[in-house]
């Protein structure tokens, strides 16, 4: 009875290990010379919609259940947010935008975010140029990466930008046999 209070640090020690996760020594880089993959075309205008009634709540991600991702998932998807990242380090949208979901994309460009599409279409008419040093996204840390029973994957990852870290929960699908981001929310 005396080291009962030993069985929840176990359990939590258990829970952690269960987990993908990169460490920081392990992480690709976000300069924006990592920028490589090909940019999509510029998306298309989708509809607009009724605009009068309020902007619907985005649907949370749901997290469960979760199993851990193998090494080679792991990899496959750090390698999309190292590069979604780089290509925003590089100002480079189209190619940043290559990193997601043809369906977040096309989501993207529909609805209360068309008010945005006009300024978006002059910016990809500018040469890619890179955010100033200060102004670049890092990559922290790539928590959590699992599997839900559904395909698609989850991972939290952490950023500092401006001094300011924050943590995502990103979710991912695999599209012609490359993980894409398929949307994003604020971590717990």
């Amino acid at each position: 009875m005396r080291h009962t209070w030993f069985l929840p640090l176990i359990a939590i020690a258990l829970a952690v290990v269960t987990w993908s996760s990169v460490s920081a020594a392990e992480l690709p880089s976000v300069d924006p010379s990592a920028c490589t993959i090909a940019p999509i075309p510029v998306p298309v205008e989708g509809e607009v919609g009724d605009l009068s009634t309020p902007q619907p709540t985005p649907t949370p991600i749901a997290t469960a259940p979760v199993t851990p991702a193998d090494d080679a998932t792991a990899a496959a998807i750090t390698e999309t947010i190292a590069q979604s990242i780089a290509c925003r380090n590089a100002g480079d949208q189209l190619r940043m935008l290559a990193t997601f979901s043809d369906r977040w994309v096309a989501a993207l460009f529909s609805g209360y975010d068309l008010v945005f599409y006009n300024q978006f279409l002059d910016q990809v008419d500018l040469p890619a140029t890179p955010l100033a040093t200060a102004d670049r996204i890092t990559l922290v840390a790539i928590d959590d990466i699992g599997l839900r029973d559904d395909g698609a994957a989850l991972a939290t990852v952490t950023t500092r930008s401006g001094g300011v870290e924050q943590r995502s929960l990103l979710l991912l699908i695999e599209e012609s046999g490359v993980w894409r981001i398929d949307g994003a929310d604020v971590a717990a």
